[in-house]
């Protein structure tokens, strides 16, 4: 009988501890210590209810902590968590939270009034303790974002630790608060408009900090309800301004890897859209193309060629000149499948402020020169032979890239170019520490300015050799300009010293031009910030 007891005994042990094992397991994937019972009743609730907009993604999300969110798929789910103070709309800054603003005449000062109105998804009021709080929070040790606050005044001695307030904030009442900076910057509002800097209460900025997402609650249009290793489930925010207006319920986030599988669920309506995935025309089938449709999704951003002038060979401007006027960009585009309006001219991405359609001149001491001259002028000869190698990272584009260097060819007697395909993680370290000669590379405004765009151009730290005194100056003298046409007319300034100097070559504007989308959705208006910060509250379910 003892026998017996004991062989029970040890079942039933075994039993509790794949239990924990498998709880412990689901905790460390999804990212919360409170799965509430009814979760997989929520997550088929989710799959089959006619209101719940359905979205596959190709990786799982980092980090939904604000202070370390940095990544497209965390992004496009925090937008539609949080709500910020302002947002983006039709290109320009407009009120969310903060239902109205003063801007001080020094360009300083910022006072907001919140919107009495708006509720976490708890109930309780957002107030300016709230905001605030999140401010503080985002300068903590961990943060990535805590460089982009330095302009509030005292923030860098907060988190330098050598002071234990941010002097620069204050609150005014429960629902008004100034923020000061410590020199005029322009794009301010503008900054504040990304998902990490949505507001969120103290309750949630611990769990995520925690690395957990249960119990959440948020500020935007919906909260989180299931999270684990396959995707993420949200339910609508009952107590959100303008509720509802908002057609869809609930949003399922489903891990799928599998392109094809991805395609084929957009098919049948599994899913009504796919992030990262960048689907062709051809790879949807004749029979179906009515069930989906392309959007226009274009990414404030750029992709382009990038010299390190710390490298002798590269250092050469004839050289620099022969590349850019010899690359052949329409073959390129032409691979990528990109359409002739991404044909990148300058470096400010097109619906960003600034952009022109002219295409800058360069280096005019040069350009009256024949190719043999450059070539001459560039030590570049049968007994000389330059050569040039260049890295990249991105999977599938090595037709494209081959393409651009292709007219190359007829002067390999004197000059040769190698494609060099790195794996991300070492391609960046080479990036980084500047051992590299020629890269190719894309950059995106995250705040959906022009502003961020020209600044990481003009830093040194990516870009040896670039003269930046003349930018500087120029980007400094944008931050003090409020008014937008007066900065874009800088920013056309800073673009074309960029493109003098050739230390950089741009071919095709925005990371993502297109994407499919279900033919049952209805509202996509995405803008030129990015499709990943689309609300999904903006769309609907239509005929």
């Amino acid at each position: 009988m003892k026998v017996q007891t004991s062989i029970v005994q040890l079942i039933l042990y075994s039993v509790l501890i794949i239990f924990v094992f498998a709880n412990l397991e689901l905790r460390a994937f999804s990212g919360t210590n409170n799965l509430n019972e009814d979760a997989y009743k929520i997550k088929n609730d989710f799959a089959n209810d006619k209101y719940t907009y359905k979205k596959a993604l190709k990786n799982q999300y980092l980090s939904l902590n604000p202070a370390l969110l940095d990544d497209e798929i965390s992004f496009s789910i925090m937008a539609q968590l949080v709500e910020c103070l302002v947002k983006h709309e039709d290109g320009e800054v407009k009120p969310a939270l903060a239902q109205k603003w003063t801007i001080s005449k020094d360009l300083k000062k910022y006072t907001f009034e919140l919107d009495k109105s708006y509720k976490f998804s708890d109930g309780s009021a957002i107030t300016s303790d709230d905001v605030v709080n999140v401010f503080y929070y985002l300068m903590n040790d961990n943060s990535v974002h805590k460089q982009d606050l330095a302009i509030i005044e005292g923030a860098k001695e907060y988190y330098l630790k050598k002071s234990k307030i941010i002097s620069g904030i204050s609150i005014i009442d429960k629902y008004s608060f100034s923020i000061r900076l410590s020199k005029p910057f322009a794009p301010f509002l503008s900054m504040i408009t990304a998902p990490q800097f949505g507001i969120l209460p103290q309750k949630s900025l611990l769990l995520l900090g925690k690395g957990d997402a249960i119990p959440f609650i948020s500020s935007g249009a919906y909260s989180i309800s299931f999270a684990s290793k396959d995707g993420i489930y949200l339910d609508r925010n009952k107590f959100y301004k303008n509720v509802d207006k908002i057609y869809f319920k609930k949003i399922i986030y489903t891990i799928v890897k599998n392109k094809n599988e991805a395609i084929d669920g957009l098919i049948t309506g599994k899913y009504h859209d796919v992030i990262p995935h960048k689907i062709e025309d051809s790879e949807i089938p004749n029979s179906a193309k009515e069930k989906v449709y392309k959007v226009n999704a274009n990414t404030a951003g750029v992709w382009y060629l990038g010299f390190n002038l710390n490298d002798l060979t590269i250092k050469n401007k004839y050289l620099r000149e022969f590349l850019r006027r010899n690359i052949d960009q329409d073959k390129y585009m032409s691979h990528m499948k990109l359409p002739e309006s991404y044909k990148a001219i300058n470096f400010i991405p097109r619906g960003l402020l600034g952009h022109t359609k002219e295409k800058i001149e360069l280096n005019t001491d040069v350009q009256s020169m024949k190719n043999s001259q450059l070539l001459e002028k560039a030590n570049c000869t049968k007994k000389n032979i330059c050569k040039i190698e260049m890295i990249y990272t991105e999977n599938g584009i090595d037709d494209a890239l081959k393409a651009l260097f292709l007219p190359l060819d007829d002067f390999s007697n004197v000059l040769k170019v190698k494609l060099v395909h790195l794996e991300r993680r070492e391609w960046f370290n080479r990036f980084i520490k500047q051992k590299y000669q020629l890269i190719y590379i894309g950059t995106s405004s995250v705040y959906a300015d022009t502003y961020w765009i020209l600044k990481y151009f003009s830093d040194s730290t990516f870009y040896p050799g670039i003269e930046n005194k003349k930018i500087k100056k120029l980007l400094n003298k944008s931050t003090e300009a409020n008014d937008k046409y007066i900065r874009g007319r800088l920013y056309e300034e800073i673009d074309k010293e960029i493109m003098k100097q050739s230390i950089l070559i741009p071919l095709n504007y925005g990371v993502f031009p297109y994407y499919f989308v279900s033919s049952f959705i209805k509202g996509y208006d995405i803008p030129f910030a990015g499709y990943y910060l689309l609300k999904i509250k903006d769309l609907k379910y239509g005929e």
